[in-house]
Formats: C-alpha cells, sequence, structure tokens
C-alpha cells in the first residue's frame, strides 16, 4: 500500500506497517501529492507547488520519479490537479482551472504526455476524485455531486450527496460494478 504523509513524502506502508519512504516529492521540486493510483506496477500522482506548477509524475517502486506531463498551463494560477486514474495505458486527470469559481475540466494524459479534454465540468465545481468504468467516467466534485462523462465528454449529475445530507465527496474508488466514495464531514460532526 502506498500513501501520502507530511508535505510531500510518497510513503510505501508493507501490510505489517513498515514504513519505507520513496521520495519526497516537494524536497525535489514537483510539490504536494494530491492524488495517487497505480498503473504497471509504478505510481501515478497529481502534484501542486502552489506556485503554479502542477504535474501528472510517475514513481517507480524504487523512489525514481519522472514527470509525464505539465499541468500548470492548463491549471493556471488558481487552480490545480486533484484526482487521478487509470483507462488502459493513458491517465485521467481532474483539474480545476479556477479553485474559487470551481471551474473544471477532465483530462486524458497519454504515455507520452500528451494532454486531451475529455469534457469540460464547466458549472459543476470543482472536480476531485475519479474513477474510470469500461467508457465512462465517475467525477466526485465540490458541490457535493457524483457526475457520469460519457464516451463522447457529455458531463451529467448522477446522485446529489449534499443535498441527500451525506457532504461532499473527495476520494473514490470502484469494485466491481459499484461506485465507492468518501464524504467530508458535515458541520457538527456528523457525516
Amino acid at each position: 500500500m502506498e500513501c501520502q504523509r507530511g508535505r510531500g513524502n510518497l510513503l510505501h506502508v508493507g501490510r505489517e506497517g513498515t514504513i519505507v519512504p520513496l521520495v519526497d516529492l516537494v524536497k525535489v521540486g514537483l510539490g504536494v501529492p494530491f492524488a495517487i493510483a497505480e498503473h504497471q506496477g509504478d505510481w501515478l500522482v497529481t502534484v501542486s507547488d502552489f506556485s503554479p506548477l502542477h504535474y501528472l509524475v510517475r514513481v517507480q517502486g524504487n523512489g525514481a520519479y519522472s514527470k509525464i506531463a505539465d499541468l500548470s498551463e492548463l491549471s493556471g494560477e488558481i487552480g490545480g490537479p486533484f484526482g487521478v486514474a487509470v483507462q488502459g495505458k493513458d491517465s485521467v486527470v481532474t483539474l480545476s482551472t479556477d479553485t474559487i469559481e470551481g471551474v473544471g475540466v477532465l483530462l486524458r494524459v497519454d504515455e507520452k504526455g500528451t494532454i486531451s479534454t475529455i469534457a469540460s465540468l464547466r458549472g459543476f465545481g470543482n472536480p476531485f476524485g475519479v474513477v474510470v468504468r469500461d467508457s465512462e467516467f465517475v467525477v466526485a466534485q465540490s458541490q457535493g455531486q457524483l457526475l457520469r462523462v460519457d464516451a463522447i465528454g457529455k458531463a451529467s449529475v448522477m446522485v446529489d450527496l449534499k443535498a441527500m445530507g451525506l457532504g461532499i465527496p473527495l476520494g473514490m474508488a470502484v469494485r466491481q460494478d459499484d461506485r465507492v466514495c468518501d464524504d467530508e464531514p458535515r458541520p457538527g460532526g456528523e457525516g
């Protein structure tokens, strides 16, 4: 299991609780890790150093790292990458171009680092976690909804968790055909 600790450490945590530091992504000048996904034995990580420099990075099990794509131009000065998932050989990244106004996009990044837009998520808030299910995507976002994005890039509300009193979804994972997300606790400790 890999997890993030502190400002920029990517750690390997073994089943017995042993911790092996892989790389400090802040120390090497890449930024704070936001999301992580496994891909062919390596780790894909979205990072932000808030300068604004934002990247999709590959980290190998031995701690070696490389930039896959520079997301800085797309995210601008008040945006950043939040989620990452894998579809075939490509990475799927959620990115906010304006975290204040809540403007986001869903991107595809191929192995060579070529970036293309899957869908504009304008009007839905900042995109956070993302999962891939066959040819569609499910995106958690800051207005409390899970969005379904189809293969042609059309986004629609799948469910409104906030309206149901469940909070704002941040991270997501898939098990078989079920979609699972976590939500931000509501004020007062509920949620």
